[in-house]
């Protein structure tokens, strides 16, 4: 029997249901809803990301909640040695060269598309300004 490739797949490379996978869902879910339900707690009661900037750190920190759950269940299950080891495992370029390309032109083109149809302020971003933000709902009321 072989070695399975990674964490996630099985010899054949179809989707498995083994230990690490459950312990990445596990770990990345509490922890994102943790952060964001923190977030919006915070945005009604008056903590904003409009006046307090160190509201950003929940956000991110919910959004690279699958990135940190990965790294801890890859060092838990001895799959990579380190920190380097990781980001070796993550960033292999697999792919072509012009998947990495379209990658860069959709994110510029979805930015681009949001900053013209919405507008932009100086001091909010507009990627993280929408209609369900709490800060949002904490500025129409007042």
């Amino acid at each position: 029997m072989q070695k399975a490739k990674n964490s996630f797949t099985d010899h054949k490379g179809e989707y498995t249901t083994s230990k690490a996978f459950r312990d990445h869902l596990i770990i990345t879910f509490p922890f994102m809803l943790v952060c964001w339900v923190l977030c919006i707690i915070l945005g009604f009661n008056g903590i904003t990301k409009a006046d307090h900037l160190w509201i950003n750190i929940p956000y991110v920190l919910g959004a690279f909640s699958t990135t940190i759950a990965s790294y801890i269940t890859l060092k838990k299950n001895n799959e990579v040695k380190d920190f380097k080891d990781w980001l070796k495992n993550v960033f292999d370029l697999r792919q072509s060269e012009l998947s990495y390309i379209a990658v860069i032109i959709l994110v510029t083109l979805n930015t681009s598309v949001l900053c013209l149809a919405g507008g932009y302020e100086k001091k909010n971003s507009p990627v993280y300004d929408h209609p369900y933000a709490p800060h949002y709902a904490y500025r129409r009321r007042t």
